[in-house]
Parts: C-alpha cells; sequence; structure tokens
C-alpha cells in the first residue's frame, strides 16, 4: 500500500451534484473536505490562484471560489472601486490615496 504524498493543497470550491466543496485543484490530488466539514479549511495554507504564492486561508480571502492573496485581490480592482472586502482602516486610505 503506497503512503499518500503531502503537500499544499490548492483550494477552490467546487459544485458537486450535492453541494459546494472545498476541493484540490493540484492534477493528483482528490483531495476534498465534504460540506459539513467546511470550517476545517479556514487555516490551513493554499496556494493563491492569483500569484500562485502559498497563503493561509482565512474568512475574508475564502469569500471567494478561488482563494487569492491579499496583493492579488486588490490588483483585480480599480483604485476606485471599493467593493472588495477591505481589510482594516490602513487599506481605506491607502486605496483612496491617503497615506
Amino acid at each position: 500500500m503506497s503512503k499518500s504524498k503531502r503537500h499544499i493543497h490548492k483550494y477552490h470550491r467546487v459544485q458537486l451534484s450535492f453541494a459546494k466543496v472545498w476541493a484540490c485543484a493540484l492534477p493528483d490530488c482528490y483531495h476534498y473536505l465534504p460540506q459539513h466539514m467546511e470550517e476545517l479549511v479556514q487555516g490551513k495554507n493554499s496556494f493563491c490562484w492569483g500569484c500562485n504564492d502559498k497563503i493561509v486561508l482565512t474568512p475574508l480571502n475564502m469569500t471567494d471560489d478561488k482563494p487569492m492573496c491579499v496583493d492579488c485581490k486588490r490588483k483585480m480592482y480599480s483604485e476606485d472601486t471599493l467593493d472588495v472586502d477591505i481589510i482594516d482602516v490602513e487599506d481605506v486610505l491607502r486605496v483612496k490615496g491617503i497615506d
């Protein structure tokens, strides 16, 4: 019997016939968490869907089906819009150009 390879998963939310679940997108990995265990994903390492750097999954980046780091999420939006969740007051000031 072979041991499974330990690696950092690249989590994304996928729709199965019965529910949306968090699953690994890496080609040789079949890992997924059933819907009733979704809260276990928070705090786990994953890879950013923008830059592919290692990130920790948080309630903020888990709002997206393909979680990204703060920098990549910011790049998706122009500085004129604030329709993303802002991390803190400093981010609001930076986006508005008030450093």
